[in-house]
C-alpha cells in the first residue's frame, strides 16, 4: 500500500505509532544540525546528549501540556537529503561554525541495536518520525448562523488528515500514551524531525549521554554550513583529517545567496549557547 493509503486508514493511536516508527527506521540518512565545537565534543566523547521529554528548554512547548513522559529522552535528527535553511539558522549558531552531522541508515540501525542491548538502563529504544498537530476553528455561515467546528489536523510529510472526523482516534488522542514523544505543533513541521527516543525506568537528569561505538563515529558525514569559516573554529587537525578521508563536504548554498543575521542588530546582550558534550 502507498503511504497515503496507510496513513488515511489508520484507526488507532497504536497503529499511528507503529506507522511512525516504521517510517522513522527507514530514512537513508539521519541529520543533526549543530556547531563545529559541539561536533568535536560529540566526536571525541562518542556520545550524543539526549534531552528529557519534559524539559523547559524544548522549542515546542506544546509537548509539555500533558505532563507525561518524564522518563523519556530524545535526540533530534532530520531526514531528507536537501538542506533545511531554518535549521542552519536555528541550530548553527554562530553561523561561521555551523555543521550538519549525517549518519547513514545502516549505522543508525546498528547504534539503535547497541543501545537496545543495554536492557538494565533502557526500557525502550526506538526511532520514530514526528507527526505535527494543528488545531483549527472552522466557521461556517449557514442560515445566518455561525457554526464553530474544531478541526485537529495531523500532518506527516505532505499528508494531512483531520483526526477529529474519526471518533475512535479523537477519543484515544485524549487519553492514550502511545504518541508521547511523537507529536509536535505544526509550526515546526519544516524540521522533518525523526527522533531517537529512549525511556528509562525513571527520570534521572535533564540530559543523559547516549554512547556509540567507533563504527558509528567513523560513519559520520559532515556538511559545513553556508557561512562556515574554519578560522573561527577549534581543532583544525580533526577538520584536516576528515577532509583527507573525504568525509566533509560544503553546503550547496552559496554564501552570497543566503546572507542572514544571527542576532538583531539592536541587541546589546551577549549571546551564549548551551553545547552538547
Amino acid at each position: 500500500m502507498k503511504d497515503e493509503d496507510v496513513f488515511n486508514s489508520i484507526n488507532s493511536t497504536k497503529e499511528l505509532r507503529n506507522f511512525l516508527e516504521k517510517k522513522g527506521k527507514n530514512h537513508n540518512c539521519f541529520y543533526h544540525y549543530t556547531t563545529w565545537d559541539t561536533f568535536i565534543k560529540i566526536y571525541e566523547n562518542k556520545s550524543f546528549l539526549a534531552t528529557n521529554h519534559l524539559s523547559k528548554n524544548l522549542n515546542d512547548q506544546h509537548e509539555l501540556r500533558n505532563k507525561k513522559g518524564d522518563n523519556l529522552y530524545h535526540v533530534s535528527f532530520s531526514y531528507g537529503e536537501a538542506e533545511i535553511m531554518p535549521m542552519w539558522i536555528l541550530y548553527g549558531i554562530p553561523k561561521t561554525q555551523a555543521v550538519r552531522i549525517g549518519i547513514p541508515r545502516g549505522n543508525m540501525k546498528k547504534w539503535i541495536t547497541e543501545l537496545q542491548m543495554d536492557k538494565k538502563r533502557f526500557d525502550m529504544v526506538t526511532l520514530t518520525d514526528i507527526i505535527y498537530q494543528n488545531e483549527k476553528n472552522e466557521k461556517k455561515n449557514e442560515n445566518k448562523e455561525i457554526i464553530k467546528k474544531e478541526k485537529i489536523i495531523y500532518s506527516w510529510q505532505e499528508l494531512h488528515r483531520d483526526f477529529s472526523k474519526n471518533e475512535n482516534l479523537k477519543n484515544e488522542l485524549k487519553i492514550s500514551p502511545d504518541l508521547i514523544g511523537c507529536v509536535k505543533h505544526y509550526a515546526w513541521h519544516y524540521e522533518n524531525e525523526v527522533r531517537l527516543l529512549v525511556s528509562l525506568p525513571q527520570k534521572t537528569d535533564e540530559r543523559i549521554k547516549l554512547e556509540f561505538s567507533d563504527d558509528i563515529r567513523d560513519s559520520f558525514k559532515i556538511m559545513t554550513g553556508p557561512h562556515f569559516d574554519l578560522s573561527t573554529c577549534k581543532n583544525h587537525e580533526l577538520y584536516d583529517e576528515l577532509c583527507g578521508k573525504k568525509r566533509i563536504v560544503q553546503s550547496t548554498f552559496k554564501t552570497d545567496d543566503v546572507n542572514y543575521r544571527e542576532l538583531c542588530g539592536n541587541c546589546i546582550h551577549e549571546f551564549s549557547k548551551k553545547t552538547e558534550e
